[in-house]
């Protein structure tokens, strides 16, 4: 059961970058909401929570709706525990139920201040798993299953119980929300690199496999939407040019990522940091990663791990330091803290 429950969850590393950019476009828009609300002497909206509730929401719609194709799953099970105990699958099934929902109950918590009372808590998780499960019986995306339900709601309990044991009342406003910012950055930080490491564990047949359906699928779409007529056989040859140059744009995109990751993750740690220095320190972090990655590829995951790889990592990771600069600028910009 554990080796299923560990290979499920490297695979939901796949989707924290949509939640990111659906993060990204919050704090924006929060941090211009918050910039008229400050002029009109109002109190403005805590960014960080508000932004991670989004977030989170998003990345789990995408895992139980999004990833799924319409019309590939339907039926209704309301008889309680009928998941457990019939082989380890299953059983792997329930516990990444209760998981997936930990972090929701935390951030419902954090984010809503109604949300706060344990009652409307525990209410609010099982709307939205009920929620879900409509949406996917309707869909066919998904089962509905009162199983479930129960496991997703108990998951937001003990996200509920983790957010009152971090944000007692013994600790200042300070010094709470200092650790619920660290804690939120280490996560990010564990999950992305534990996601890098996930994809490079694959084999180097199914890696291909993959980007090669990518990239097939963006050349049907360009193909489709600006009308250009290939044949079958023109995108074939066009996909197996495009393949290589996706996937080293994928690498770079990745470390992109991360190094925006690691750069905020450092500036909500010690807020005092100048950005550039966040910015060499994400960007360092970003180039031993790669060159671990590498290592790994070549010593342990037996793929080729090479030089030229590492090189494009650091592309990224120096672009993504950019992007990270650019929208402190931004933020702090917004927030009417630069003249």
């Amino acid at each position: 059961m554990i080796e299923y429950i560990i290979r499920d969850m490297v695979s939901v590393f796949r989707y924290l970058p949509y939640g990111l950019v659906v993060g990204i476009l919050v704090a924006i828009i929060l941090a211009a909401v918050n910039d008229r609300r400050v002029r009109r002497l109002k109190k403005p909206i805590p960014v960080a929570a508000v932004t991670s509730f989004f977030m989170y929401t998003a990345i789990i719609l995408f895992i139980t709706f999004l990833s799924r194709e319409n019309g590939s799953r339907s039926g209704i099970d309301l008889q309680l525990f009928s998941t457990w105990g019939i082989n380890a699958r299953n059983n792997a099934y329930v516990v990444e139920n209760v998981l997936l929902f930990i972090p929701y109950g935390f951030v419902c918590a954090w984010a809503i201040k109604e949300a706060r009372k344990f009652s409307r808590c525990v209410l609010l998780g099982f709307f939205t798993s009920i929620a879900i499960e409509c949406l996917q019986l309707v869909t066919g995306r998904g089962y509905f299953q009162i199983d479930d339900i129960l496991t997703n709601g108990l998951g937001a309990i003990l996200g509920h119980i983790l957010f009152r044991c971090v944000l007692n009342e013994e600790r200042t406003g300070a010094q709470r929300a200092k650790l619920v910012y660290i804690i939120l950055a280490v996560l990010t930080m564990l999950a992305m690199v534990l996601g890098v490491f996930a994809f490079s564990s694959e084999s180097s047949a199914d890696s291909n496999e993959f980007s090669m359906r990518v990239a097939g699928y963006v050349v049907e779409t360009v193909n489709r939407w600006l009308n250009v007529g290939l044949s079958a056989e023109q995108i074939k040859t066009v996909t197996v040019f495009m393949n290589p140059l996706l996937r080293k744009l994928a690498h770079a995109s990745e470390y992109a990522a991360l190094a925006v990751v690691f750069a905020f993750g450092y500036q909500m740690m010690k807020q005092k940091r100048s950005k550039v220095v966040n910015f060499f320190y994400a960007v360092i972090m970003c180039g031993l990663i790669a060159v671990m990655d590498e290592l790994l590829q070549k010593y342990v995951f037996f793929r080729t791990g090479r030089a030229l790889d590492i090189a494009i990592d650091l592309c990224g990771a120096i672009a993504g330091g950019c992007v990270y600069v650019f929208l402190s600028e931004l933020f702090d910009f917004l927030a009417g803290s630069e003249e």
